[in-house]
């Protein structure tokens, strides 16, 4: 479920702070909302939906992977977050319409030549047993660990 985060800019850390509550626990100060999120867990899944590519690994590196990822294009309505909340109430949240909560979607042909084999072989050179990987399985399924 997407989380509320604020930023933090108090130097306790020497860097910017995000954190998912509106007070810094070292110092007190108070932080800039910035809104809700999606959770890693939920932005891995969002990548894996929009690519077919598993969120993690060496796939993402491979000629065909890195053509599938260029082609991908935020969000304008929601500015890639994947979320819209209402500007008068924080605790209201909603899927983008528009993306529905992917974050993005790929400009152009999914299925041209051009990154057809990144749907045939995600990661040339290294075995199915080695990564799990099955062309049975669903692009959700991106853990290795469902059929």
């Amino acid at each position: 479920m997407p989380e509320q985060w604020w930023r933090f800019d108090c130097g306790c850390k020497n860097r910017t702070q995000w954190l998912r509550q509106a007070v810094c626990p070292e110092c007190g100060a108070h932080g800039q909302y910035v809104g809700w999120q999606l959770t890693l867990e939920e932005k891995m899944a969002a990548f894996t939906r929009v690519t077919g590519l598993p969120a993690t690994g060496r796939a993402r590196m491979t000629p065909e992977g890195k053509a599938i990822q260029d082609r991908r294009v935020l969000c304008k309505l929601c500015m890639g977050k994947g979320l819209i909340e209402d500007p008068l109430d924080r605790d209201t949240w909603g899927y983008c319409p528009q993306c529905q909560g992917n974050r993005c979607a790929l400009d152009g042909d999914f299925f041209s030549e051009e990154v057809k084999g990144a749907l045939d072989e995600p990661m040339p050179g290294v075995s199915d047993e080695e990564t799990g990987w099955s062309p049975d399985r669903g692009s959700d399924d991106w853990r290795g660990g469902g059929s």
